[in-house]
Formats: structure tokens, C-alpha cells, sequence
């Protein structure tokens, strides 16, 4: 109760009632713990009546584990392996001022060979005449200290590329140790108008089948007749494959803090069933009242006035 209590004051609900109240005086729970009371029953009711054994919960339940061990893994796998080090940082704002000392140099000659190209013949230019006011400036000692600012920005591109190199690594690391089999020829006959292409299956991770028509749903693109489109869903797919068989032999949904956020989503889930197949479903409507509640708030289904506009000229 304390915990829902805690919960419910960092929530718009208790901003939005304490925005409608006249005075702050002292709050009565009562109603919260009913409406907790409540929702406990809802659930109950829900297991008593199977609904924690249908298809559709259970899959429901899967899929959240899964995408918490996903997550997970890349944390553990990729996240906690990726650290950047001062000297790392030091090295790469060195690097970035050799590159602007060389620039600087660069266009310093180029400035004095066109100074040298216009000057006359018996007048060369110097390297001081191609010189403009306030290039005498030269960089002292202080350029060389990194702002905490810079600091900060360096440190963010240097840990997005490591983050993408131990990733590759990650994966071809998965890659290496699976069974993958790719049936070429079935990947190449995949179409849209042939459905025992689409029930045929392209490849296999380690037996786990790939079919024709995950290739043509990959993101919702069509490859088509594209070969090389094809292959990258295919390399995609094998991908979140492995990802998730790994994941899958991960029991990360047990530790004390995250076995408390799967029981929340399975209590809410059983509730949002109830709901639905139990409550929603006993509630009639008659045409009767559908007239009386629209001609008694007539206001409220009136649109704005509107203006159909042929041409703007701007």
C-alpha cells in the first residue's frame, strides 16, 4: 500500500486532483486502497477463471521477459564492456589539433603562393606579407586544455564507436558459434503472389526455420524482386534470431528488481483481460440511449466551421 501510495504521488493523477481541491487538507486513502482492493479482485477473478493460461497472455508474457532479457544482454554484453579512458580522450584532442595546426598551415601557404602570384617580380612576397592582422596570434599552451564541455562531447563520440565496434563483435561472436543454413534458391522464389513460397522456409538458425514471409514483412518493406534487398532482411533476420535465442537461456526476470516489474505487467494484464472479457462484455447499449445522450450534448459533437480552399497565392 505504501509502495502504490509513493507511486501514485509522482503520478499526473494526484496533480490533476490536487489542481481541482480547494484546500490541501489531509487526504483520505480510503478510495485508493478500494480502488487497489479492486483491481487485486479483478485479478483473482481473472486466474480463477484461466485467463492467465490463454494463448494470448502467455505470449503477452513471453514477449515482455524476452524484451527484458534483451535488454539485459546488451547491458551486460555490450554496455558494461564499453568504458573510455582519459588518455583515450587526451589522444583524439590532440589528434584534433594537429589536424587544425595542419589546416591552419596549409592555408597559410596557399595565402602567401597567391600573395606571391600577384606581387611583382621584383617584390616577392613574404611569408609575413601573406599574413593577415591578428595571425601573429600564434596558440599558446592554454588551447591545449580540454574544456569540460569538449571533454564531455569527445567522450560521447568516442564511446558511440566503441559501443558499435563491441556490438559487431558481440554479434559475430553469436554468429560464429550458430548452425546457419540458407536455402538460396528459396530466398530467390520468394513472391507475393505465390503463398507456398511465403510458407517455405529460407534459412535456418540453429533449426529454428526463417520463412519467405517474414522476408517480405521484414519492417514492413517489400524487397520484391531486389536479390541484394533480400539478403540484408535475411542477414537482419538471422540476426534478431540469435539475438533472441540467446536472451531466451537468460534469467534475468528473476532478480529481485526486475521479478517485481513482470509481476506489475502480469497483475495488469489479468486486469485489462477482466475488463474486456468479462466487465465490457456484460454492458448493453441500447439505441435509445445512444439518441438521448447525443441530442442531450449536441454542442460537444459540433465541429468547427471550416473552409474548403482552392488556391493560396503567396
Amino acid at each position: 500500500f505504501v509502495e502504490a501510495i509513493n507511486r501514485l504521488h509522482t503520478s499526473n493523477r494526484v496533480g490533476k486532483g490536487l489542481s481541482e481541491e480547494e484546500s490541501f487538507a489531509k487526504q483520505d486513502y480510503r478510495k485508493f486502497l478500494n480502488e487497489l482492493i479492486e483491481l487485486k479482485l479483478f485479478k483473482i477473478e481473472a486466474e480463477n477463471m484461466g485467463f492467465d493460461k490463454e494463448p494470448g497472455y502467455v505470449s503477452a508474457m513471453d514477449n515482455y521477459i524476452l524484451n527484458m532479457n534483451l535488454k539485459w544482454l546488451r547491458q551486460e554484453e555490450v554496455v558494461n564492456k564499453v568504458e573510455v579512458t582519459d588518455k583515450e580522450i587526451e589522444e583524439y584532442y590532440r589528434d584534433i589539433l594537429a589536424k587544425k595546426k595542419e589546416e591552419k598551415e596549409k592555408a597559410e601557404k596557399e595565402a602567401v603562393a597567391k600573395e606571391k602570384a600577384k606581387a611583382p617580380e621584383d617584390k616577392p612576397a613574404t611569408a609575413q606579407e601573406g599574413k593577415k592582422e591578428g595571425d601573429e596570434q600564434v596558440p599558446g599552451k592554454e588551447d591545449d586544455k580540454i574544456s569540460p564541455k569538449e571533454r564531455a562531447r569527445i567522450k560521447d563520440v568516442i564511446y558511440a564507436k566503441k559501443t558499435v565496434d563491441r556490438q559487431t563483435e558481440f554479434f559475430a561472436g553469436l554468429r560464429s558459434k550458430a548452425s546457419i543454413k540458407i536455402d538460396g534458391e528459396a530466398l530467390k522464389n520468394v513472391a507475393e503472389d505465390k503463398p507456398e513460397t511465403l510458407e517455405k522456409a529460407v534459412a535456418e538458425v540453429n533449426g529454428k526455420a526463417i520463412f519467405g514471409r517474414e522476408i517480405m514483412a521484414f519492417k514492413g518493406k517489400k524487397p520484391g524482386d531486389a536479390e541484394e534487398a533480400r539478403k540484408q532482411a535475411l542477414e537482419q533476420l538471422i540476426l534478431h534470431k540469435l539475438l533472441d535465442q540467446e536472451a531466451a537461456k537468460m534469467d534475468y526476470a528473476s532478480s529481485p528488481e526486475n521479478s517485481v516489474k513482470v509481476k506489475s505487467f502480469s497483475e495488469k494484464l489479468l486486469v485489462s483481460e477482466f475488463r474486456r472479457k468479462v466487465i465490457a462484455a456484460s454492458v448493453k447499449v441500447e439505441e435509445s440511449e445512444i439518441k438521448e445522450h447525443y441530442e442531450k450534448n449536441k454542442e460537444s459533437f459540433r465541429e468547427s466551421d471550416a473552409v474548403d480552399v482552392g488556391i493560396i497565392i503567396v
